[in-house]
């Protein structure tokens, strides 16, 4: 991984991780990558969004007692207004991996907005969390669970919510059509147990008597298995650009006198990261390439 365009990704990585306060010293140009399409896959993207609501969700909000949050929450997502701040704050740590957003595409807000210190980016741990299903321009809201649960990441309850209100994700979360059994289904108690011990599963999960697989699993590292696909992909991606740009340089200088009416007697190539997506960028001329 050593031709100049990956080193310019990483150079862009490493920006990026200094306003988060990452650390990334002594780590390989690999492994930034692999941290950066990581954290990005945890992570959720600040658009605006609209809300679908699983039935018995507003009962369960009153009872609890946490309308004002949890209407705050969807003010938030309808706004498209960041909802990371809600997100446990390891997720900021490369070697810290979310199991049931792996495996079951969910992710989990703390319904709060107290922090610690007012300055602080995330909220402070909260008592319940909402359990979410995120895509491009929607959100289900899908339970509500406390945090001291002991099963909180591994109710298969979940699944049974999703099938109840919504037949359209419901089918998308079925693996193979739903009907294959499992010769081991593993319980809930067994479920936890495994994601507490960080292992790299590609779980298929049996509920009830179909079976589920929303996400695309974790890799042995626990690293999820979407973003090592989407790490991967970057990088071929990087490498056929930096083979047509090698081989394309006299009429990419024809195309720059052309546009801006210079010459240049040589190109010089970086890597530009704006908000969330990488570009081509021609320093001499200040043109964006790709």
């Amino acid at each position: 991984m050593n031709f100049p365009l990956i080193i310019e990704a990483r150079k862009e990585i490493e920006k990026y991780f200094d306003k988060l306060c990452l650390k990334y010293e002594g780590k390989d140009t690999r492994q930034i990558l692999i941290d950066y399409f990581s954290l990005k896959h945890k992570l959720i993207s600040c658009k605006k969004r609209s809300i679908l609501k699983a039935n018995h969700l507003e009962k369960k909000v009153e009872s609890i007692g946490i309308r004002e949050v949890f209407d705050d929450i969807q003010k938030k997502i309808l706004e498209g207004t960041d909802l990371n701040p809600h997100l446990s704050t390891r997720i900021l740590k490369p070697n810290n991996h979310d199991f049931i957003l792996n495996e079951w595409k969910l992710h989990h807000l703390h319904l709060t907005n107290e922090k610690i210190n007012s300055s602080d980016y995330f909220v402070k741990r909260g008592d319940y969390l909402l359990f979410i299903h995120v895509q491009d321009f929607r959100i289900y809201l899908i339970d509500i669970i406390p945090h001291a649960d002991k099963l909180v990441f591994a109710k298969k309850e979940f699944i049974r919510i999703i099938k109840r209100n919504w037949n359209d994700l419901h089918n998308q979360f079925l693996f193979g059509g739903g009907n294959m059994q499992l010769l081991n289904d593993l319980s809930e108690l067994e479920i936890a147990k495994y994601r507490k011990q960080k292992f790299g599963l590609l779980m298929v999960t049996q509920v009830d008597d179909e079976t589920y697989m929303p996400g695309s699993g974790s890799t042995t590292s626990g690293h999820s298995l979407e973003a090592m696909r989407n790490f991967n992909a970057f990088c071929r991606r990087l490498y056929d650009i930096q083979n047509i740009l090698n081989n394309s340089e006299e009429q990419i200088k024809k195309n720059i006198t052309k546009q801006k009416g210079i010459k240049l007697k040589s190109l010089n190539f970086t890597v530009k990261l704006e908000n969330g997506i990488f570009r081509i960028y021609e320093n001499y001329s200040k043109s964006y390439i790709a």
